[in-house]
């Protein structure tokens, strides 16, 4: 799916292509030329879902 995804023409002129995946996944993904190089960049979430981080739920920011 990945190989369709990375030569797929709609897509020949997007500058990047952003993933987010789990840390024992970085090699296989390497592979489509992914890296975990991102500069900067930081990956932020807000949820209401417990399983998935600190819940906002009776934040009163």
């Amino acid at each position: 799916m990945l190989d369709a995804v990375v030569t797929h023409p709609a897509l020949a002129d997007v500058r990047s292509l952003e993933l987010v995946c789990q840390p024992e996944l970085f090699p296989f993904y390497a592979r489509w030329g992914f890296t975990t190089e991102v500069g900067t960049s930081h990956l932020m979430r807000r949820t209401t879902d417990p399983r998935l981080g600190h819940s906002r739920s009776g934040s009163s920011s």
